[in-house]
């Protein structure tokens, strides 16, 4: 909604604002100017204008220019909620004063600051301006960028929902068929695999999960008989070979349950769970 704050305004309706003249006092300090016309006045946003008076030669009267801001109301034939502008005097308007929009020097340094939220003085963009928090919704089209200034060895990869990986619970951003959201979660620990039809769990802390939630994907490795961090062979999951295979073989609300046909004993695991609740 449109608002006598906002710092980046427009002046016209698509013609060309008429220069409009006061038809009723306004006493100083009152908030309400009212006009003969605002013809052409845009009411999208807050306008600069400015008023003055002329002498019977029709020469601007000197010290009379104050320069404002305000919201036109064609209907009323009004601008309201003014706002004198560069500390001058509010010493009112008298019938007959001119009324014109167009810039000033409010008007050049609202259009600065809101400008140099996002850039620099030198017209360059800030570092973190264009981040994920800062872009509305259907803000940014391909139309809107320049050719070839967004190219892929400029864009960090790690700052987007779907490329992180952490052993705390992640939304990836994706929804799933029926709109749930995907989550994802590394789960590291360790197992012990003695061998033949015995299982071992494997607790994944994931909270929330409802009775219908799914398992969109696993990946991962684990060390047979020794941990990730001291040996440069892993297997991947499911581990299978000539005579022996290991890998998971549920996963519930509370653990997940990995299997394996050989006694290798204590073996570290490092699963990557992507999931519905």
């Amino acid at each position: 909604m449109a608002s006598v704050s906002d710092k980046i305004t427009k002046v016209k309706d698509g013609s060309n604002p008429n220069v409009a003249r006061v038809v009723t006092p306004r006493p100083a300090n009152s908030d309400t100017l009212s006009v003969d016309s605002l013809t052409g006045w845009t009411e999208d946003t807050a306008v600069h204008f400015m008023t003055y008076r002329v002498d019977s030669t029709g020469k601007v009267v000197p010290g009379s220019q104050r320069d404002w801001k305000g919201m036109a109301n064609k209907a009323t034939g009004q601008i309201i909620s003014l706002q004198i502008q560069n500390n001058a005097i509010d010493d009112g308007n008298l019938v007959g004063d001119i009324v014109q929009a167009g810039p000033t020097a409010s008007w050049a340094q609202d259009l600065a600051e809101a400008i140099l939220e996002s850039h620099n003085s030198d017209g360059s963009l800030k570092r973190g301006a264009v981040g994920a928090d800062n872009i509305a919704k259907d803000s940014i089209t391909k139309d809107a960028l320049k050719d070839g200034s967004i190219t892929a060895d400029k864009i960090d990869f790690t700052t987007m929902p779907d490329n992180k990986y952490k052993t705390t619970e992640q939304d990836t951003g994706q929804k799933w068929i029926d709109g749930r959201p995907i989550y994802r979660k590394v789960v590291r620990g360790t197992v012990n695999m003695t061998g033949g039809f015995n299982t071992s769990s494997l607790p994944h802390g994931i909270q929330g999960l409802s009775n219908r939630w799914e398992l969109i994907r696993y990946y991962g490795n684990m060390r047979l008989s020794g941990s990730l961090n001291n040996n440069p062979i892993k297997q991947a999951l499911p581990y299978i070979e000539d005579t022996h295979q290991s890998g998971i073989t549920s996963i519930d609300q509370t653990n997940i349950t990995i299997s394996g046909s050989y006694a290798w004993g204590s073996s570290e695991v490092s699963i990557v769970l992507e999931y519905v609740k």
